[in-house]
């Protein structure tokens, strides 16, 4: 059935958000790709009076400073080594073993929910300010077991210009009453069942009134019906088992490239200034100054004589005449020299000054520098947009507090994802979904560094109370990336409950030296478990007592057990006795050799 010569066009349904963003989301997306479309499209011209050709050849050798995008990684890969302490308790079986990328996975292509959620959704969440997840499952028309069979429900994610059209529901602003996506899939030829071209179709959505159930039909570029497959089709609506929109929108307050973006842009077109005029006007010419009374046009001029290419006919002599002239050329390089008249100017090469560009490219390196500090700073001012800030206390700031609202932004919509999963499965278990709180964008290095100026600050700090808060300091930036936040709290419990701070093996060994702590302190700040020092003791007596019993009556205590010995330096008599070689004043160990006193 052909449509009516009023209906409306895709571009009507498009919403108003849609259409006033869209040009700026062209713009984040190509400076994240940083490719040649992004070159093609921002690239500009010197001035009037560079031609075609010659922007086409700068154009050609210009490059893309992706700073940008290096900076949205790094913030990417911060909070991705943090999903690994994502935790999922709860769920069906079919969820757990989805999640975990059991069988097909959440993706039917074996992916586990940390890697669906950091390779698709992430980059775009922070890139493009918003993504969206669509949780699908296959139409089952007979629900014995052997039918169910292999039955599960899976992801897939939308960017964000495939999300056209929106209805909020009134009531739930985190639902919708109607959708509209836009899907890309192939057309196959038929023969070779290889794919030939990319189509789009349309996806609506939408909640009946009547039954309450999610309903969905498709439709093409002019809003034709068709099916699934992309053919046309007028019957293709079919219903979903759900009374909510199984989509999922993950949304920050905006993007993080919003104002990096034309940063970048601007820096592309200073660097691509700068590498075609090293190219094509960074060379030097050669000078010599020259009597301006010895030159004329009358006068003979020196050089080699070159025949020209043009000739002039003269019909009257029926002759033709070939002009010649003499050119000032000059021989320079390595083998060949120039004379110069004394008092002159000697002869060189002169070349472009290098001030130009070396503060062009001390300029190159500020925006460097200030592409990174705009993304932090748009970091530190993004807030989650769906999940109201007050359901998790965060209590860090800066660019901490940034990551804590995209990690929170994160775990509202999994929930989302796991709600729809118990929904397609008619379960009434949904799994719960607890993301980190605490992120940092430091190195391991820089953390390691700070942590070894606290520990070299805390024995010269007299407060116990203050030593316990900078050792809570230092676990926290050698281990806590790397540790759920019940094992932190755990271990931020231990330290409250010690008494001694300061456990460096010297110290302690100093201070027991010097008699200012006991060993049952001294063992208990080392970590020995209770009553280990009445062990040490037993075990230290008895070592004494297999001394005494080794040694010879008369020689007690010389050799090791100086306590027990009444004599205390029987130990140094016994090694003077060992080195007497004399007897009355006699040698009587000659094994030295003969002085010649004692021939």
């Amino acid at each position: 059935m052909a449509k009516e010569k009023d209906a409306p066009t895709i571009n009507d349904l498009k919403h108003p958000i849609y259409l006033a963003s869209i040009t700026n989301w062209l713009k984040y997306r190509l400076c994240y790709d940083s490719g040649f479309e992004f070159r093609h499209k921002y690239l500009k011209r010197f001035s009037k009076r560079e031609d075609d050709l010659e922007f086409q050849e700068r154009r050609d050798i210009s490059y893309v400073p992706s700073f940008a995008k290096g900076a949205i990684n790094e913030i990417k890969n911060s909070i991705f080594q943090r999903i690994t302490d994502v935790t999922r308790s709860g769920g069906s079986k079919l969820y757990q073993d989805a999640v975990a990328g059991v069988g097909k996975g959440v993706d039917l292509r074996g992916s586990t929910m940390n890697a669906f959620i950091g390779r698709n959704v992430l980059p775009e969440l922070l890139t493009m300010g918003r993504v969206g997840v669509y949780v699908d499952a296959p139409q089952i028309e007979d629900k014995t077991e052997a039918g169910t069979k292999g039955f599960t429900p899976y992801f897939y994610y939308y960017p964000t210009e495939s999300i056209v059209g929106w209805k909020e529901d009134p009531d739930d602003p985190n639902a919708f009453q109607a959708l509209l996506l836009q899907d890309a899939f192939y057309q196959y030829d038929q023969n070779w069942r290889l794919p030939i071209a990319n189509i789009n179709r349309y996806r609506y959505l939408w909640i009946d009134e009547d039954d309450g159930f999610v309903h969905v039909k498709f439709y093409d570029q002019d809003l034709n019906g068709i099916d699934y497959f992309g053919q046309n089709s007028e019957d293709n609506e079919y219903v979903l088992p759900i009374n909510d929109i199984p989509f999922a929108v993950f949304e920050l307050t905006d993007s993080l490239l919003k104002d990096a973006a034309d940063y970048q842009i601007a820096m592309m077109n200073v660097t691509s200034s700068d590498l075609y005029y090293i190219l094509k006007a960074n060379y030097p010419f050669y000078v010599e100054q020259f009597d301006a009374r010895t030159q004329s046009d009358y006068l003979k001029k020196p050089g080699n004589t070159v025949t020209t290419n043009q000739t002039v006919y003269n019909p009257i002599s029926n002759t033709t005449l070939v002009n010649q002239e003499r050119v000032q050329e000059i021989r320079v390089g390595t083998s060949s020299g120039r004379r110069y008249p004394i008092g002159t100017e000697r002869p060189g090469f002169i070349h472009p000054s290098s001030e130009p560009i070396s503060a062009s490219m001390a300029k190159q390196q500020q925006m460097k520098e200030e592409i990174r500090e705009i993304i932090n700073l748009s970091l530190t001012a993004v807030q989650s947009k769906q999940a109201a800030p007050e359901s998790r206390k965060i209590d860090n700031q800066g660019l901490e507090a940034g990551l804590s609202y995209i990690g929170l932004e994160l775990e509202h919509g999994e929930r989302k994802l796991a709600r729809f999963w118990a929904m397609y499965e008619g379960s009434e278990s949904v799994a719960t979904i607890n993301y980190p709180q605490d992120y940092s964008l430091i190195t391991d290095d820089d953390r390691k560094a700070e942590a070894d100026k606290l520990e070299a600050l805390l024995p010269k700090i007299p407060s116990i109370t203050g030593q316990k808060e900078i050792v809570k300091r230092i676990v926290y930036l050698i281990v806590g990336n790397h540790l759920s936040s019940e094992k932190l709290e755990d271990i931020y419990e231990e330290i409250d409950k010690a008494k001694v701070i300061v456990i460096d093996p010297n110290v302690i060994k100093t201070d027991l030296e010097q008699g200012l702590v006991s060993l049952d302190t001294a063992s208990r700040a080392r970590g020995y478990r209770p009553g280990e020092v009445d062990q040490a003791k037993e075990d230290h007596a008895e070592r004494l007592k297999r001394i005494a019993i080794s040694q010879t009556p008369d020689m007690g205590a010389a050799r090791g057990v100086p306590d027990l010995g009444a004599d205390s330096t029987a130990g140094s008599k016994e090694k003077a006795a060992s080195r007497d070689t004399t007897q009355d004043g006699v040698v009587t160990d000659k094994t030295r050799g003969v002085g010649q006193n004692n021939e």
